[in-house]
């Protein structure tokens, strides 16, 4: 099973886009590093470390396994790297959630703050609420799958 995790903003007017170089699209992309060995958490990736699956997708909510041009699916023991940018069109206040399973880390804005950290093996579900001006921030999370199930 992919690593399940979602991102959601209770204020419905601020969605998700993936960034271009110049150009905003609707979705998130996404990076998975197959790393073969159990986490307890986030590893640090070296630089310049290229990614087993890459994608765009329409939204952020993952579950299943990774298809791989290499032949089996990732399904366990990866990290993965997701980003985009969060479009908030009316300044306010914005609740976000993040349930994962495993771990995972939501950060916002263009110092990556965290903003959530359930960086714990096993289901979690998390809320973090946050003051925003109108605006585009450009939002990452990254995560992690142990074994299946």
């Amino acid at each position: 099973m992919r690593a399940f995790f979602s991102v959601t903003a209770a204020f419905l007017l601020a969605t998700f886009t993936g960034a271009t170089a110049q150009t905003m699209k609707p979705g998130v992309t996404t990076w998975i590093y197959e790393l073969g060995e159990e986490l307890r958490e986030l590893p640090v990736l070296v630089d310049g470390q290229t990614p087993n699956v890459s994608g765009d997708h329409d939204n952020i909510d993952f579950t299943g396994s990774w298809p791989s041009i290499y032949g089996t699916p990732v399904s366990q023991y990866y990290l993965g790297h997701t980003w985009g940018k969060i479009v908030i069109p009316t300044g306010g206040t914005y609740e976000f959630r993040l349930t994962s399973d495993d771990g995972a880390k939501f950060f916002v804005g263009e110092e990556a703050t965290l903003v959530i950290n359930n960086d714990t093996p096993g289901l979690t579900s998390s809320t973090a609420t946050l003051s925003l001006l109108a605006g585009n921030y450009p939002f990452y999370v990254d995560f992690y799958q142990n074994t299946t199930g």
